[in-house]
């Protein structure tokens, strides 16, 4: 009697697989890999308050592992975005050099050490010479394979850069939404250290994640 009973369940099973086979849909890889176009295309001014702009500094850098590391945030003075059929075509990003804002736990008052003596020596000559340079600039040329291309001047030096693996859409309220990581070399624009011993230990890249949310002009 078990056997009878057991063999009727696996019939009923086999059954019932094989009508669900049957009755679903096959998906083909075209379908699966088929996306909306973008119809981001004009002019867009930079939201600066629901924007972000992070970085992050560290020291004794090897292999992606540093001895402990600064970050924080910047905000951006104001930008304008152009797009053409989805892409980034051109535009020009200011940052408020003068916003630098540490967020990390690095600094404790009993320590002797306080944030606002980090952002005064990011701000001095050694690095980023704020009194002179309270601006920095990206300009954008162009947008490829999913790579922005442009020239970014910090210190007034200007440098080529490539921002690679950038993501951008239109959001639901209609707005541009771009965000995406990218580094720089410090010693590139003379951010460093005027005694050669003390810079050796900083590393070189800044890192650098934003997040850019951007309103069609009228």
């Amino acid at each position: 009697m078990k056997t009878i009973k057991l063999s009727s369940l696996l019939a009923f099973l086999f059954f019932a697989l094989a009508s669900c086979d049957q009755s679903a849909p096959e998906v083909k890889d075209s379908e699966e890999k088929e996306e909306k176009p973008s119809s981001l295309d004009g002019s867009y001014m930079v939201n600066t308050e629901k924007s972000t702009l992070k970085w992050k500094g560290s020291m004794l850098e090897v292999g992606g592992v540093s001895l402990y590391s600064h970050h924080g945030d910047i905000k951006i003075a104001k930008g304008e975005i152009n797009a053409k059929e989805g892409r980034l075509s051109s535009g020009s990003v200011i940052v408020d050099m003068t916003t630098i804002n540490p967020q990390d736990d690095g600094y404790k008052d009993e320590d002797g050490r306080r944030a606002e003596d980090l952002v005064g020596h990011l701000s001095s000559d050694d690095f980023f010479n704020v009194e002179e340079h309270p601006t920095a600039r990206l300009n954008i040329t162009g947008m490829a394979d999913g790579k922005v291309s442009g020239k970014m001047t910090i210190r007034g030096n200007e440098k080529d850069i490539a921002i690679e693996e950038v993501e951008m859409k239109e959001s639901e309220d209609g707005m541009m939404h771009a965000k995406g990581k990218f580094s720089f070399d410090r010693q590139e624009f003379g951010a460093k250290f005027k005694i050669p011993a003390q810079d050796k230990v900083l590393s070189d890249r800044v890192r650098m994640e934003f997040e850019i949310y951007a309103e069609k002009s009228n």
